[in-house]
């Protein structure tokens, strides 16, 4: 593997994920905003802020890896109970005098969690910036998304006449010196008809990303079985990084694969690899968590696997949609629906091909 390489982090900005309702000017040049956002329901607590981890964990785990993944595994155990998905008409939250920052703030899905998780490897890499600060955060991402919009204003102008509807795809990267670099990328559109648009940020955070747990087969994509393990005991699939080479060549055999499946002139897009790991346990996607339906709901694979400690997984887990268990590749069939996720795209359907 590469020796340089940055920390990765990837994580979506949503205008659909809250609405302004009213702006009101105050002393100076200040606003502030009443808008809606997804509700309590959809939204996580704000006691679970991601993955537990402290520094004696992370410091022992340069030593062992092994041992650092059952001790992550166990440090980060959840009991909520398995949740029926609710596909009821659902009201938004309602946030009155909030500052424009903090409305900002709420189309970025799980800014926390995305927080907690740099730290955390930044800790484990030992970076020069040892850690970001919510407001440093915050800042760095508000300014990627104004930069592509080009100044506040023009983002109010757009939200006032309903033309703010472009979701992106935030990179960031982060160097073993420290150097912070931002990249805004669209992301399409969902396309709906009048019946299935969304009456509120509740209602498409629903719909949209924990779309797989509905019925539509809109977004279904295709998955294959890779043909050989990787190894798991290592920082660079727990972790978020640009050295990714092992994912790299298990979607070089994907597209492969895949190729026998469509024809020549289809798009290889919306495919996705299951990776399992060198004690043939089942670990993750090239870009993307996993789970399985069994007879008590859909399962994902533990920490300990090596998988991605990812954030639409840890999301999942909390609100009970999940839960963990060992799980075999021979338990995946051709022609099983499986579930994949990730902080970009959120909950989507695969079909297991060939």
């Amino acid at each position: 593997m590469d020796k340089e390489y940055n920390i990765l982090a990837t994580l979506r900005y949503d205008p659909h994920l809250a609405a302004i309702e009213a702006i009101t000017p105050v002393k100076g040049d200040h606003l502030t905003v009443t808008y809606s956002t997804v509700n309590d329901d959809f939204a996580l607590d704000l006691k679970c802020n991601g993955y537990k981890w402290n520094p004696e964990l992370i410091e022992h785990g340069k030593e062992d890896f092994t041992t650092f993944q059952n001790e992550f595994t166990e440090l980060n155990k959840v009991t909520t109970i398995l949740q029926p998905f609710s596909n009821g008409p659902f009201q938004d939250k309602l946030i009155t005098n909030g500052g424009y920052k903090d409305f900002l703030l709420s189309r970025f899905l799980f800014v926390r969690q995305h927080l907690n998780r740099i730290n955390m490897a930044l800790r484990y890499f030992n970076n020069h910036k040892c850690k970001l600060t919510l407001d440093e955060f915050a800042n760095l991402l508000i300014d990627t998304v104004t930069k592509v919009n080009r100044s506040i204003g023009e983002i109010l102008s757009e939200v006032k006449k309903d033309e703010d509807a472009q979701s992106y795809k935030i990179r960031i990267l982060i160097s073993k010196e420290g150097r912070i670099v931002t990249e805004a990328h669209p992301l399409p559109s969902p396309t709906f008809t009048e019946k299935t648009r969304p009456r509120s940020c509740t209602e498409y955070f629903q719909h949209v990303l924990l779309g797989g747990f509905g019925d539509s087969q809109d977004n279904v994509w295709d998955i294959v079985k890779d043909s050989q393990p990787l190894r798991s005991t290592t920082p660079f699939t727990t972790f978020k990084t640009t050295n990714r080479s092992h994912y790299t060549f298990a979607r070089e055999r994907m597209v492969e694969m895949i190729s026998k499946y469509r024809y020549p002139s289809e798009d290889k897009a919306h495919c996705e690899i299951i990776l399992y790991n060198d004690r043939n346990e089942l670990l993750e996607g090239s870009i993307s968590n996993i789970a399985i339906k069994r007879a008590n709901g859909w399962i994902t694979p533990p920490l300990s696997s090596g998988c991605l400690c990812g954030i639409f997984r840890y999301y999942l887990l909390q609100k009970g949609y999940i839960q963990e268990d060992n799980i075999s590749p021979n338990e995946i069939s051709v022609g099983d629906t499986v579930l994949i996720f990730n902080g970009v795209l959120g909950c989507i359907k695969a079909i297991v091909r060939e």
